[in-house]
């Protein structure tokens, strides 16, 4: 039986093999906010805002995760290893808006071990 030209049978993929979904899972991450008590689990590389908004937690940001407005400032409270210092930009623009030393930008972090966080304003 012959199938109308340009149309075709979906292709159908094969389950994932064992490694393979060994290796997607191999680099989630999980990330606890406080005081809620909320949980998320993403991949490393994954910024610090994306895992917050992602396990529904509202957090503020004007300028599209730019980096530029310093509004979704948080508190890094636990890690499992030390986050990256912060870069030149992250500082100015922290001294710029104001946002106190320790909080740090959720839109300029990179998770990639297990942390814990919160914001002020939560």
């Amino acid at each position: 039986m012959h199938e109308p030209r340009g149309l075709s049978s979906p292709a159908v993929s094969p389950p994932p093999s064992d490694a393979i979904a060994a290796r997607r899972t191999a680099d989630l991450v999980e990330v606890r906010f406080e005081p809620s008590g909320r949980r998320a689990r993403v991949h490393a590389g994954t910024t610090l805002l994306e895992a917050a908004r992602g396990a529904g937690l509202p957090v503020a940001s004007a300028c599209g995760a730019e980096g530029v407005c310093a509004r979704c400032g948080m508190r890094i409270l636990e890690t499992a290893t030390p986050l990256p210092a912060e870069s030149d930009r992250e500082r100015d623009i922290k001294r710029r808006n104001r946002v106190p030393e320790e909080l740090r930008l959720a839109c300029r972090v990179e998770v990639r071990a297990a942390l814990a966080a919160t914001a002020p304003y939560w």
